[in-house]
């Protein structure tokens, strides 16, 4: 698959399950991630940095 496909939700659990598998650091870094993801305001910032960097050229 290349970096520009789609993946189907199913496929993005998969990849996510074999790269903590094989880098302990993925699992740390979900971790913080999921963290970070339960407060409102923090979820709100970090989508708004998602949206500005799609969306630059």
């Amino acid at each position: 698959m290349s970096d520009n496909e789609v993946m189907k939700p199913g496929e993005a659990e998969v990849a996510i399950e074999r790269a903590m598998n094989q880098k302990p650091k993925a699992i740390m870094m979900r971790e913080k991630l999921q963290r970070m993801l339960d407060d409102e305001a923090n979820c709100k910032q970090f989508v708004g940095a998602l949206r500005r960097m799609m969306h630059q050229d």
